[in-house]
């Protein structure tokens, strides 16, 4: 976890049924993570970050994201020598296993995203890369 993140763990209903805009928590202190659902296959959180607060930029070898954008607007970190790319409220952004990625918040406002990710062979691995929140 970096330095100032959070995580929380909520409960979904039994029926399975949400609004992810209902797991929204920020903090000034850094970013927060909000788990709703880990199984064998799947893990569901939403990242609230408030305004200059970011997901480092990171990869994960054995597990691939769909990351829905649920409100405000920032950049989405592609890895060394690519630019980021502009990201808003409604947007998604598939993320294939092993590729580099990120988001920062540059908006004015709160930026809050759900992502959906298979669990992978050695479950969830997150490995920062180097340079990362510089």
């Amino acid at each position: 976890m970096a330095e100032g993140e959070q995580r929380q763990t909520m409960d979904l209903p039994e029926t399975g049924v949400f609004d992810p805009r209902a797991f929204r928590h920020f903090s000034e202190e850094g970013a927060t993570v909000v788990r709703l659902h880990a199984d064998e296959d799947l893990s569901l959180v939403t990242w609230n970050l408030e305004e200059g607060q970011e997901n480092q930029l990171h990869r994960h070898g054995d597990n691939a994201h769909t990351i829905l954008i649920l409100e405000g607007s920032g950049e989405y970190l592609r890895g060394e020598g690519q630019p980021g790319l502009p990201v808003l409220t409604g947007e998604c952004i598939v993320v294939p296993r092993g590729q580099p990625h990120g988001i920062r918040n540059t908006g004015k406002g709160r930026l809050s995203y759900l992502a959906v990710t298979n669990q992978g062979a050695h479950g969830y691995v997150k490995e920062r890369l180097a340079g990362a929140g510089e």
